[in-house]
């Protein structure tokens, strides 16, 4: 499989959180609707099945805002110190992309070059907007008593994320899904102006030959052969199968996800599974995620 960075550009704040297993989903409606040449989608979810998955996404995150890895969060304390530059007394909680990459190519937190967008990433933040809503009475033509709710969106300058593509789907296929995408907006409040986007680019992302740790890159599913020598970020999330009324089975499932940015003793390139429960086998829920060599370097930190 080949390793590409998608590059997307929020054209207004998104509401809707831009985890792997969503974007997924949003993928497969795509395929769905016929929109990806040469691909049913009875084809598509059983290759996930199988476990040949033609698409391994991870989370998009804002390019200035990746997690670091776990391990740097959990290493003793004046082991951290050894791995930072002059002044600064902890690790940051994320890093651009460019940082992440180095951060994990040196297993070292370089400075920070001077004269950046990237600066507010030490802290983990991101733009965040605050919008006001007036639900109307369409009887009345006046505001709905109770009607009025505050909405809270995003909207960084640039969103990444990494995907894995086999040779059954392709840099073509990848680039048709991401641009049909991006013609249909995301997540929630489509139709009253968020979650507009525009495609920038899908750039091959020069992924560095695997080494003894890998971190993830988005959410996952827990697998039985997940090495145990790791170190873990974990959460639950709530999942919600469309078209309930036309389907049987329990409504709502909650189910633990690893986070983005555990990290573990493996060599593989994708961790996690998809996974359906009693009474929903026509449901499948996506929770696999690429992951990026670690540096060696940490191996004798550890």
């Amino acid at each position: 499989m080949d390793t590409y960075l998608v590059r997307l550009k929020p054209l207004s704040p998104y509401l809707t959180p831009w985890r792997s297993c969503t974007l997924w989903g949003r993928l497969c409606w795509i395929i769905a609707d016929g929109r990806l040449p040469g691909w049913k989608i009875e084809d598509w979810l059983e290759c996930y099945k199988i476990g040949e998955p033609p698409l391994i996404i991870g989370d998009a995150f804002p390019s200035n805002a990746v997690p670091v890895p776990a391990i740097y969060h959990a290493l003793p304390k004046e082991k951290i110190e050894q791995l930072l530059p002059e002044g600064v007394e902890a690790p940051p909680k994320t890093l651009t992309w460019e940082e992440w990459r180095d951060l994990c190519a040196t297993g070292k937190f370089l400075k920070p070059k001077e004269n950046t967008d990237a600066m507010p990433s030490k802290n983990g933040k991101v733009q965040r907007t605050e919008r006001i809503h007036v639900v109307m009475d369409r009887a009345s033509g006046r505001a709905a008593y109770g009607g009025l709710r505050t909405e809270i969106g995003w909207q960084p300058d640039e969103l990444i994320f990494v995907a894995r593509v086999d040779s059954a789907l392709g840099l073509r296929g990848l680039e048709t899904l991401v641009r049909e995408l991006c013609l249909e907006g995301w997540g929630q409040g489509r139709t009253y102006g968020y979650g507009h986007v525009e495609f920038l680019s899908v750039e091959d992302a020069e992924r560095p030959e695997s080494t003894r740790w890998a971190a993830t890159l988005g959410h996952c599913h827990l697998t039985d052969d997940l090495p145990t020598d790791g170190y873990w970020r974990w959460a639950g999330v709530p999942v919600r199968p469309h078209d309930l009324g036309r389907r049987q089975g329990k409504e709502q499932f909650f189910t633990t996800m690893l986070l983005p940015g555990a990290t573990f003793a493996t060599d593989k390139t994708g961790i996690g599974h998809a996974i359906s429960w009693d009474g929903r086998k026509d449901y499948l829920h996506y929770g696999l995620a690429p992951t990026w060599p670690v540096s060696p370097v940490r191996e004798s930190q550890a």
